[in-house]
């Protein structure tokens, strides 16, 4: 119980040492056009690229950032700051600055061999994309993964996070080479992390774990003719290449060749080690040889069907109909002559855009006397473009020869309607227009005029410190409603709503008192930053 609460208030510590940080002027606020205009100075924080702070957002210390570092949380996710920007007061999911064409490079090539971070980010689907596309990411090469949650704090648990010197800080494989290796993915190819690593990542129901009871950290089997050099037990450790280790290995030289020329380092790793590949073709024939009999392996290596989704069977063994046109024609899945038609409203549909009956949730919530009727005749809104002068049966985008192609949401990357997208709705119940608010901030609900005033005191905006789910709503004619979650997932969820006098008396405290400490949003994040700094004083 002592080491709980202590990981818990080196949590809140954290967050509020993050929030003590000065604040620098930009030299674009200081121009003569800026003030001969009247525009006043303004405060802000600096940009990630361009960030002044030397200590780690995640962990405290300096020579690193969130991003490489491998400090996780008690349910074993990095989930003290944002590896992007390294600020403790938003997931990465919410940072202002992501690009999401460097969703894999935070998520997994900067985490090899590392816990993974707080993000709902499906890495197995960003894999998919670019496996067999990328030349840095052939299908048969064997890169490190970022650890599970579980392995995650059992490495924590037995070496701790404080020691480690992050001796190849900027070169991810090298660095993986020095450390520990799972061992479910271990010697895996890139084409098998994308079905290992398929799955949704950081939920609020992965909180509620017991370490105590995570067991004996498992281990991959030590190769023979490779001893690791300088760590504890010698030839007895669990395998980690050196990079001296690495360089004398049959292709393994630092020259970068044709295959990884676009790669972000000198190519140091385990892809050409002829030896883990040896590893891992034995391994999967082992597999293979106890096929039936569960394994870790067998779960790692789970295929799906390509006509339901479900990972109990193969597409050529599925008893369902067609889950693109519906058909119980002796076809399925890719097979499908009318896919192109299949609609968009799920992943596996079984029915064509035009045979579409999905219940609208659109207009329950914001009128709970609304009248029951389908997406498709909804007059109020067009639940696939989000337009307000036609409806769906008539969208052009939709329906028709000029229709778009079938694909997954820009926003979110998961297949549905743009009027079911978590991340198009705005937080606030209240909000009469809910998918085309401008008054509230997308990702939390915060009101914009709040901002106005920061900005007319030369004081930054706001930062997003919660994420928003689904939630389900009994009760509620919509069936769902957007609801809240802090950075400590374990804290109860809130409504966006709940927040709102909260956040004005909150600006009126900045604005008054600009120096001082501020509160957090979430009442028991606060809570618990008052009790640590009662202790930080007893202990004085």
């Amino acid at each position: 119980m002592a080491s709980l609460i202590a990981d818990e208030l080196d949590h809140v510590t954290l967050l509020y040492s993050s929030r003590s940080h000065k604040r620098t002027r930009r030299d674009d606020d200081e121009s003569d056009e800026g003030f001969r205009q009247g525009r006043q100075r303004r405060v802000r924080v600096e940009s990630p690229e361009h960030a002044t702070s030397s200590n780690c957002g995640n962990c405290g210390i300096a020579g690193h950032s969130a991003r490489d570092c491998i400090k996780v949380g008690r349910n074993g996710w990095m989930d003290g700051a944002c590896p992007k920007c390294n600020s403790a007061h938003h997931f990465y999911d919410n940072c202002r600055h992501r690009d999401k064409a460097e969703d894999l490079d935070y998520l997994f090539w900067y985490r090899q061999n590392k816990g993974p971070i707080k993000s709902s980010i499906n890495i197995g689907k960003l894999l998919q994309t670019v496996v067999g596309h990328d030349p840095k990411y052939k299908e048969n090469r064997i890169i490190a993964a970022p650890y599970s949650p579980k392995f995650a704090r059992q490495i924590q648990r037995d070496d701790g996070w404080d020691r480690w010197d992050y001796p190849h800080l900027g070169n991810p494989e090298r660095e993986a080479a020095t450390r520990k290796y799972e061992p479910q993915f271990y010697g895996q190819t890139l084409g098998e992390l994308a079905l290992s690593l398929y799955h949704p990542g950081w939920q609020p129901n992965v909180e509620d774990v017991d370490p105590s009871q995570d067991g004996q950290t498992p281990t991959v089997p030590q190769l023979q003719h490779q001893r690791h050099l300088g760590m504890p037990g010698g030839g007895d450790a669990p395998i980690a290449l050196t990079a001296a280790a690495l360089a004398t290995l049959p292709g393994n030289n630092t020259k970068a060749d044709d295959d990884v020329s676009s790669s972000m380092v000198t190519v140091y790793s385990p892809a050409r080690n002829a030896t883990v590949r040896a590893i891992a073709k034995r391994r999967r024939a082992r597999a293979k040889k106890n096929e039936g009999q569960p394994s870790r392996l067998d779960e790692s290596m789970r295929t799906f069907c390509n006509n339901c989704g479900d990972d109990s069977h193969e597409g050529d063994t599925c008893l369902l109909p067609c889950g693109y046109c519906g058909e119980a024609t002796k076809h399925s899945g890719d097979s499908c002559e009318r896919k192109a038609e299949a609609c968009v409203c799920e992943s596996f549909p079984s029915h064509t855009r035009n045979e579409c009956d999905k219940k609208c949730r659109y207009c329950p919530y914001l009128n709970k006397n609304a009248a029951s009727h389908s997406c498709m005749n909804c007059q109020v809104i067009c639940h696939y473009c989000l337009s307000k002068d036609h409806s769906m049966r008539t969208c052009p985008k939709f329906q028709g020869p000029q229709r778009e192609a079938r694909s997954e949401c820009a926003e979110c990357e998961q297949m549905h309607l743009a009027s079911f997208c978590i991340m198009k709705f705005c937080p606030v119940r209240s909000c009469q227009d809910p998918l085309h608010c401008k008054a509230h901030c997308p990702f939390y609900g915060w009101d914009k005029a709040l901002d106005q005033r920061l900005e007319a005191a030369g004081l930054d905006e706001h930062s997003c410190g919660w994420q928003k789910f689904w939630v389900d709503a009994e009760g509620d004619p919509a069936g769902k409603r957007v609801m809240l979650f802090c950075n400590n997932g374990r804290h109860p969820q809130v409504k966006a709503e709940e927040l709102t006098t909260r956040r004005k008396m909150w600006v009126d405290d900045v604005i008054k008192h600009p120096s001082e400490r501020r509160s957090l949003e979430c009442a028991t994040c606060n809570t618990a930053q008052e009790m640590d700094e009662m202790v930080v004083t007893d202990a004085i």
